[in-house]
Parts: C-alpha cells; structure tokens; sequence
C-alpha cells in the first residue's frame, strides 16, 4: 500500500429513475485495484456503474479522475481513451470468429493486431480456442473471458465489469476473478457483484443499500496512472465495418438496395418515355405548322408592310428576310422563301415537275400565269425593296406546283395570293440587283422547337418584333407544359413511394442494430463516428444503386430499341440527392437518440 490518492472520485451523485437511487452520494476508487460494488438485485449497482463509467449522460454528478474535474464535454473523451465497459451479458458479435471480434475491437481504437498479439490476449485470459473459431461455439465462460479481452484490447486504464461472473459455473467464476486480481496489477477495476466470492479479491468493498453507499474502509493503492492521448478511429475499421455489416445484414441490405434500384430504373425509364413522348408530340406539331419565326426592329413583321428600319444581324440561326414582289393582274403578289430541308409535300394541291430550283403558287396565281407558262417556266418582273428604295428586275423560273387552297402563308398580312421560292434564288435576285446588305427582318429557323423558343425569347428580350406565327407557340407551350407536369407528377409519386418504403425498411434495420451500435459506443466510438459509419454506407449503396440501374436502363433500351428514352435529368440526379439525404437524416436522427443507458436498461427490462 504506498498511499491512499484516489484514480477515480465521484461526488453529489444524484441518480433517479422511476425512483431515487443516489441522492448526493460520493464513492472513491483507488489506483490498480479492485473496487467491488455491493448491493441486492434493483438496488441500484449498475446505474452508478453506468456513472463511473461515464456512460450516464442524464444523471448529475461530479467527475474527478486523477485529481481533476471532468467538465460533461470531455467525458466522453476520457471514456473513449481511458475506459472500458465489460456488459453482463457478453457484447460478442456473433457473425464473429474470435481473430475477427479482436481485430474488429482493435480498429475502432486505431490498432491493428498480428496473431501473435491475439494470441497474447487469449492467453492473458487463459483461453485455449482457436482463431477462427466462431464465438457462438465458445462456452459462456470462454465467451465472457473473450468479452474482457476485447476490452483490454484498448489498453484502458479503468475496466468496469457488471456481474462479470453471473452466469457461470463456480469454477469459471473462480477463473474470472483470478484474472482480474492479475490485471488490477496495471490498471484500476471497478465491478458489481452479488457474489460472495468477489469479496475475496477486492481491496475496497462499497455496499448500495436503500439509497446509501458504504465502504468498508479498506483502501489498498497504487500510483496514479496518466491521461491517455486521444486517437482518431482507424480508417480500416469504418472499411472492414461496413464490409461486416453488408455480410451480416445482406438480406435486408440487398432488399433495400433492390427498392432503390427499382425506384431509379422505374423512375428514369417513366420519365424518358414520357420525355420521348413529349419530343414526338412536339415534333408532330412542328410538322403540321413551320418551325421558324421572323424577327424585325419595326413595328411590322410581313413583308406585305411598309418598313422604316432596315437591320443586320449575325447569327448562323438566322437568314435574311427579302423584300420582293411581283405584279398579276395589277396586284402585288409576294415571292416568300422555302428551304431545302421543308417538307412542302403535305401542301401540294398539283404537282407540275419537280427540279431543285423550282417554285409553287396558290391555285388563283397559277390560273392567272398558266396562259404565259412555256415548258413549265415563267418568266416575272420582280420588284425589290431596300434601304435605299425599289429596284428592278425579271427572273425566270421553273414551275413546280400548286398549292391547296387552305395554306397559311406566314410570312404574309393580307394577301392569299403567293409564290414560295427557293431561298437561294432569292439570295442571289437580293444581291445581283446591287441592293444593300441590309434587311427588313430576319427569318429564324432552328431544327427543334426548345431552341427556336429560346431564340424567340433572346431576341424578345432585345426589343425585337417577333412574328411567331408559323409555329403556334401557345400550343407547343401548352403541349410541352402538358409533358412537363405529367413527368413531374410520375416523378413526384416514385419518390414518395421509395422514400416511404425506404424510411419503413431504414427503420427496422436500425431497430436490428440498435444493440450493435450501442457496444460501439460502449466500445469507445462516439456519435460522429456512428454518423460517419452511416455516411460511408449511404454514399456506398447510393453509389452501387446508381451504377447498377442506369446499366440496367442502357439494357432494357437496347432490348426495346428506344435507346433515347434512357433520361439522366437533374431530376433523376435530384431523385438520387433526396433520397440519399432522406436515410442520412433518419440514421443520424436514430443515432442522435442513442443513449447507452436507457438502451441498456430497456433491455434489462
């Protein structure tokens, strides 16, 4: 005995439950020694002993450990690195073989342990087993030998044990306190016990009865032991954990992953036929109407009007919108453009002959120029306007068709009467008349109606007159606004169903593993290092599902041979995030409402 210092001191300890069990108590543990806690069974042992192992996180009571306050932000520090937890009924993992239940207690305190070094602690613990036995063919003595060599794993300077030996033959009992009389020779060890026997290996005994703690007065002491330095979690336990978990539970992990690739693939298949669906429709539409549109700086946008503002513009979306005009019968008949990728075939009354360079007319031209016709050409005198004023020509062209009666010509106000001419030949009639490189107005002409609104919506927002009539914008916006909430709607229900099915399955496997996840923190991991756990299995599985469905979404698109309907949207990206964000928050709010006590005596009860 070299003094009476104490390692551990804790005074106005204020305990209660569903009754007071400590109210204002103090109790003293002494270096390298055993204390023992006696009392009846309920009468309140383990609580304080959840307090001396700092595990008590409701119950008010002051800390002292080598001679200095402990404020209640650095417990869990000095639980960490000082102390370990032996429960009464052993913490084994029982998918474990006793290598991998060292090992897997070795990383969470950022060790690594050879065979040799497992074998070291077995034998500190007179255990004879194998290392890749599994811990469930171990005795119940061999199994609480292995418990407490898990907790020496982290060299604690304290060890706890709850009713170490309660369930156990005289002979393994005697065995048990034989090694803990060996290790109290380097550190402190604090245990509750009914057992006659224990009394015989403890220097201090403390007896809890009727809300008093009483000391026999024996103190036998050691020098104090130092602080330990805190350690971060090896990054080779979260690795080798999640490996664990992913084995234990593959069935629920399997499933919940199964749910979550079903949701993406259902969801990204829905929303790209739907999207599919919606291009076609827009494309049909499109191909009844025109999909251009004329842009002017004057407050007129037909070429039958009278213009004041001649504008130049430099963009490969946009032609040149001519001038130009012919007189039948004394009235002014507008030569309007046609390109060469315009299906006009759909608008063909008659067809006269079909040559690259030739034009139609509506049926009234055509009567009024069939007399002056020669081998299907006509010759007009065309009249055309720039800024400078008119000019003068004549040009002989080909005669190709007739037009039916009902077509809309856009590019017109008020005249029925037309003749739609290729754009190049218009293009050179503008510039071999010596008129100026300055227009009335522009033709805008896009290969799909998004970027022709978007165009449309530029130009707008420069001051320009817009002349959208080809297209019919407000049905294309209601057709496209049509799609956009179907593919909405559908989306929204996918992410409803799979979050509410994933919240039910996230749920009852946390309930699984609520037992697990409080060894962890009994074993020293705090809540940031569960969260971390959980991070790293979310972004894991999210990563996998990801993956696994878009490859599933490529091969069933080849099957169906609708490749373009595989759609990876913001809104599929925005599908994954929430849900991703969804089981963070569940797990961290599971994790966040942990408390090793309340779980531990939940179970008792």
């Amino acid at each position: 005995m070299k003094g009476n210092d104490n390692m551990i001191e804790l005074k106005d300890i204020c305990i209660e439950y569903d009754r007071v069990i400590l109210d204002h108590a103090s109790i003293s543990i002494p270096a390298h020694s055993i204390t023992l806690i006696r009392g009846k069974s309920g009468s309140g042992k383990t609580a304080l002993l959840y307090c001396i192992a700092l595990m008590d996180t409701k119950s008010k009571y002051q800390y002292y450990y080598d001679h200095h306050l402990i404020e209640e932000k650095d417990r869990n520090n000095i639980r960490k690195e000082c102390i370990s937890y032996v429960l009464q009924e052993n913490d084994l993992l029982a998918h474990l073989d006793v290598r991998g239940t060292l090992q897997y207690f070795a990383h969470i305190h950022n060790k690594h342990l050879s065979d040799k070094d497992i074998q070291d602690y077995l034998d500190k613990m007179h255990l004879d087993v194998t290392l890749n036995q599994n811990v469930m063919t171990l005795s119940l003595g061999e199994r609480q030998r292995l418990s407490i060599a898990t907790a020496l794993v982290s060299n604690p300077q304290v060890l706890v044990l709850d009713e170490p030996t309660a369930s156990l033959d005289y002979e393994n009992e005697i065995e048990i306190y034989k090694i803990l009389k060996e290790l109290s020779a380097h550190m402190t060890i604090v245990l509750a016990s009914h057992s006659e026997e224990a009394i015989k290996y403890a220097d201090i005994v403390y007896t809890l009865e009727d809300g008093r703690l009483t000391s026999d007065g024996s103190v036998i002491q050691e020098d104090i032991c130092g602080k330990g330095v805190i350690s971060q979690v090896d990054h080779k336990f979260y690795k080798e954990y999640v490996k664990d978990y992913v084995k234990h539970y593959r069935f629920m992990y399997v499933l919940m992953m199964m749910v979550f690739i079903l949701s993406l693939v259902s969801g990204q298949m829905i929303l790209g036929i739907i999207n599919h669906s919606r291009e076609q429709g827009m494309q049909m539409l499109i191909g009844q109407l025109e999909n251009k549109a004329i842009i002017t700086k004057d407050k007129h946008s037909y070429v039958d009007q009278d213009y004041s503002y001649f504008i130049k513009i430099d963009d490969k979306n946009t032609f040149p919108l001519y001038k130009i005009y012919t007189q039948i019968e004394g009235e002014d008949v507008y030569l309007v453009p046609y390109f060469k990728d315009d299906d006009l075939s759909k608008y063909i009354d008659r067809n006269i002959q079909e040559t690259k360079t030739g034009i139609y007319m509506d049926n009234e031209s055509y009567y009024l120029l069939n007399q002056g016709l020669s081998d299907n050409r006509v010759n007009l005198d065309l009249y055309i306007t720039d800024q400078n004023g008119m000019h003068q020509t004549s040009y002989t062209f080909d005669m190709n068709g007739v037009f039916r009666n009902n077509k809309k010509v856009h590019y017109v106000s008020k005249s029925q009467r037309y003749i739609y001419v290729p754009y190049a030949i218009l293009q050179d009639i503008y510039k071999q008349s010596g008129c100026t490189p300055r227009y009335i107005g522009y033709i805008i002409k896009t290969n799909t109606y998004n970027e022709l609104n978007e165009l449309i919506d530029y130009y707008e927002s420069k001051g320009y007159r817009i002349n959208d009539s080809f297209t019919d914008r407000e049905a294309m916006n209601s057709l496209d606004s049509y799609y956009k909430n179907m593919m909405f709607t559908f989306a929204g229900v996918i992410l409803v169903i799979s979050v509410l099915i994933d919240i039910v399955l996230e749920s009852h496997l946390l309930m699984q593993r609520k037992k697990e996840l409080v060894l962890l923190l009994i074993s020293g991991l705090l809540k940031k290092d569960l969260q971390r756990i959980s991070m790293i299995e979310s972004l894991g599985s999210i990563s996998i599902v990801v993956v696994s469905s878009t490859l599933i979404s490529v091969v069933m698109s080849c099957i169906l041979g609708t490749f373009d309907i595989i759609t990876l949207s913001s809104m599929t990206v925005l599908f994954i995030i929430i849900l991703l964000i969804e089981r963070m928050v569940l797990q961290n709010k599971f994790i966040n409402k942990l408390n090793i006590v309340d779980e531990l005596r939940n179970e008792v009860h």
